[in-house]
């Protein structure tokens, strides 16, 4: 929990952002999401943060945007969408928005611009 607030913060930064966000970086929040799914505050956080890398860098998303890597969110997704429906929380539902997001990005193969549904953004 810790460390996905500093790397949030970090990633405020344009210039911190750039240093951290790679394609191991991206890898590694896709196993957090899927292994963190049931905390939802880690949950949150990691989706949060895997939207801000997602965005930042149009190369990065490319290289990142694999079959595995869409599927693998989408079932996290769909898992999460159906928790959410049990009992609903802050937390789950802005991580599904950030994650909803993420998966849109990874679609298209590249950053849109279009109305952001995760509050934090």
């Amino acid at each position: 929990r810790v460390i996905l607030h500093i790397f949030t913060n970090i990633s405020r930064h344009q210039v911190s952002l750039s240093v951290l966000v790679g394609r191991q970086s991206l890898s590694i929040l896709t196993d957090v999401v899927q292994m963190f799914r049931d905390k939802m505050d880690i949950f949150e956080l990691s989706t949060l943060l895997l939207e801000t890398f997602v965005r930042s860098d149009a190369f990065v998303l490319s290289e990142y945007s694999t079959h595995e890597q869409r599927r693998c969110l989408k079932e996290v997704l769909s898992l999460s969408r159906k928790r959410a429906s049990a009992r609903s929380s802050p937390e789950l539902d802005k991580g599904i928005a950030c994650l909803e997001n993420v998966i849109c990005h990874l679609e298209g193969g590249t950053v849109i611009d279009s109305e952001k549904k995760c509050p934090y953004c």
